[in-house]
This record gives C-alpha cells, structure tokens and sequence, in this order.
C-alpha cells in the first residue's frame, strides 16, 4: 500500500463545488485572516473545532481517502449526534475529556445500499 501524500499545491477543490446555496467551499484567500484570526481567537470555538469539518463524503470519495478522526468533547453532545449522523464511530477515548471517532471509506463501500447518512 502507497502512503497518501498532500498533493502539491494543497488538496484540490471538489469539483463540482461544495455548496448548500449559500456557503460555498473555497480556497483560502488573503481576505479571509482577519476573520479567521477573531474566529479562532474565540476560546469556545478554539477548543470544540480545532479542524473544520463539513467535508467527510468528499475526502472518502473524490479525494480517496481510507479514513478520517475526528475529536469530539466528550460532554459536547450535539456534536457527537453530528458525527454519529455522518457516519463516525467510536474509535477511542482521548486525554482531556474528548472522544476521537473514525469514518471510513470501507464503512461507506458497505453502505452503499442503505439510505444516505448525511456528511460532515
């Protein structure tokens, strides 16, 4: 098996692009810093998404990745219900009180039959 490298140049947009009508997903640009910097300068947001999520199917599909974690706060239940919702399962219980769950692109191959979950 051939280890998965970052593309040269960052992962590649979806094509089409990700969007619900109104949130669009983009590269980064240089106007987005100082948005950005006040969003994660927020404690709260800091310490619930130290990794933007929205794009589980995605990085299965289209991207091919075989796996994907995610930690959650352990005491964060709405998130929980969202990854559960997406597919994650539990994985293992991390320090500090936070949960890592785990997507996988065999987990999606199996559900193929079944109605769509949803994706993060």
């Amino acid at each position: 098996m051939t280890a998965w490298r970052l593309p040269h140049g960052g992962l590649p947009v979806p094509t089409p692009p990700l969007t619900d009508g109104g949130i669009l997903l983009r590269h980064w640009s240089a106007g987005d810093a100082a948005s950005l910097s006040a969003a994660w300068s927020d404690p709260e947001i800091a310490r619930r998404l130290p990794v933007p999520d929205l794009v589980t199917d995605w990085a299965l599909g289209e991207l091919g990745l075989g796996a994907l974690v995610a930690e959650v706060d352990r005491d964060n239940a709405a998130s929980l219900r969202v990854a559960d919702r997406a597919g994650y399962r539990p994985l293992a219980d991390r320090p500090e009180g936070r949960v890592a769950l785990v997507a996988t692109s065999a987990d999606r191959r199996g559900a193929a039959g079944r109605a769509p979950t949803g994706g993060c």
